[in-house]
């Protein structure tokens, strides 16, 4: 009986020592698996800024009147993402060029739409009522 657990405890010992650096490597392989897998999602996050000039120009060209103020807005935001991100990280890229120059557009087609709006909008007062609105006070 004794030689027979004595047989099996060589056996698992020798077991154990095939076992572990099986163990040990798999666990490196997850966290370089996971490592990767965190690499991948900020390249993918990275890329997404490049390519926002690209996705948002339609929308910005088309100005806050062609489509919706709110898709307009969103459009100038993600460009003021890039923006910023490029004069951090690539100050000298043509693709922060490119970002600035619609954000610039964009900024300027909402001016002129708001203006537009206000003319539209507003009831001028002449300068009659303005002096008599002062005086009243």
């Amino acid at each position: 009986m004794i030689e027979i657990l004595c047989s099996f405890e060589k056996r698992l010992g020798k077991l154990e020592e095939t076992i572990l650096p099986v163990y040990q490597e798999t666990g490196n392989l997850q966290r370089r698996q996971e490592n990767i897998d965190k690499t991948l999602e900020e390249l993918d996050h990275v890329i997404n800024y490049y390519n926002v000039s690209k996705d948002v120009e339609p929308v910005i060209r088309e100005g806050p009147n062609g489509t919706t103020l709110h898709t307009f807005l969103e459009a100038m935001a993600k460009l003021k993402d890039a923006l910023d991100y490029f004069s951090s990280n690539n100050p000298g890229s043509l693709e922060l060029e490119n970002v600035r120059s619609l954000h610039v557009a964009g900024g300027n087609a909402l001016s002129h739409e708001f203006s537009e709006l206000l003319k539209k909008h507003s009831k001028p007062v002449s300068a009659i009522e303005i002096i008599n609105s002062i005086s009243a006070n």
